[in-house]
């Protein structure tokens, strides 16, 4: 229960600007593991023909996002958020290559949020 609950909470580092960063990449990461879940059950039922990409980006996205829990909790907090919002852009633009081109979602939606997370994790 111990370990359980030191992965869940988010670290804290003796620079406030830091732990506040870390708190925020700390919850867009565990959102992030926790997103593919649904979205693979999703596929598995009701788009089964899709179920290799699928098993492809929630594999890159849990493997991406455990290595940015490590690097944070390591005190590496910068580098884990410009690993995110580029690995991030990488998903989003592997997505559209790969499925509707720049009427999928990956265009309509996910470059819009890759640039409000740089700017909430890497600011100016």
């Amino acid at each position: 229960m111990t370990f359980l609950k030191k992965i869940l909470t988010p670290p804290v580092f003796d620079d406030e600007v830091k732990t506040q960063q870390a708190y925020l990449l700390h919850v867009i990461v565990w959102a992030l593991i926790c997103v593919p879940f649904p979205f693979v059950i999703y596929s598995i039922f009701l788009v089964p023909e899709d179920i290799t990409r699928t098993l492809i980006q929630a594999g890159f996205g849990e493997t991406v996002n455990i290595l940015l829990l490590i690097m944070m909790r390591r005190g590496y907090v910068r580098a884990a958020a410009i690993i995110q919002v580029s690995a991030f852009w990488l998903f989003f633009t592997a997505t559209a290559l790969t499925g509707r081109g720049i009427q999928g979602e990956a265009y309509l939606l996910g470059y819009g949020l890759v640039i409000a997370i740089a700017g909430m994790l890497i600011g100016g």
